[in-house]
């Protein structure tokens, strides 16, 4: 049995060569390095990547070398592309923490910020990239080039993230209507072209005049 190693102790050595109870003792007392510490929250965010992480990364040491400290306590660790595994080079902090707005009432901030952690848990994207796509579609659907009409009580909407749900890659922002529309059609490009094929072989009245099919 190894035996504690704070002289005289004798006790079974449990955690990293102390006795618990020692070893309680140093950690209050700050006397063990806190990249020791298993309760240090790079060690936590390391064992959380456990199950889907490279494995040179199965080292905490090497995990915390190439990582570093985050910088700040509402900063995340993310992956870069999700179909990938958490590894060097497909990973960043990011800040998940949303301050409230001045002004802001409760309610209005808990659906902001639900939001916000809605955008980065489903999609893996910041409000800041969401607002990037939003002004390079100037505004308007990926598809219809609309901007949003659908409302929710008395506000319009944010546009919907579309991705695929195969691989999660995120492809564009659509208005409700064109969203829905993929969903219907199961994002299916044969049974689209089928629909678009179905529409130009009805696409006259009886008086030969085209009709123009508005949403």
């Amino acid at each position: 049995m190894q035996t504690c190693s704070v002289e005289g102790c004798g006790r079974e050595a449990k955690v990293r060569g102390f006795c618990r109870s020692h070893y309680t003792r140093q950690w209050k007392t700050e006397q063990v390095p806190i990249d020791k510490r298993e309760g240090n929250e790079l060690y936590a965010v390391w064992c959380s990547k456990r199950k889907d992480r490279v494995p040179e990364w199965d080292s905490f040491e090497r995990f915390k070398a190439d990582m570093g400290e985050p910088p700040s306590a509402q900063h995340r660790l993310w992956r870069k592309d999700k179909t990938q595994p958490f590894g060097p080079g497909n990973v960043e902090w990011r800040l998940t923490y949303a301050p409230m707005k001045e002004g802001e009432s409760l309610a209005e901030y808990s659906k902001r910020a639900m939001r916000i952690h809605n955008l980065r848990y489903k999609y893996g994207l910041t409000k800041e990239q969401y607002d990037q796509m939003l002004a390079d579609q100037d505004g308007g659907c990926a598809i219809c080039k609309r901007p949003e009409t659908a409302k929710i009580g008395n506000k319009v909407m944010d546009m919907a993230v579309d991705h695929c749900h195969k691989t999660g890659k995120v492809r564009g922002l659509l208005c409700s209507t064109c969203n829905t529309a993929l969903g219907s059609f199961r994002d299916d490009p044969e049974i689209i072209r089928k629909a678009i094929e179905y529409l130009k072989s009805h696409s006259e009245t009886r008086d030969g005049i085209e009709e123009t099919h508005d949403r």
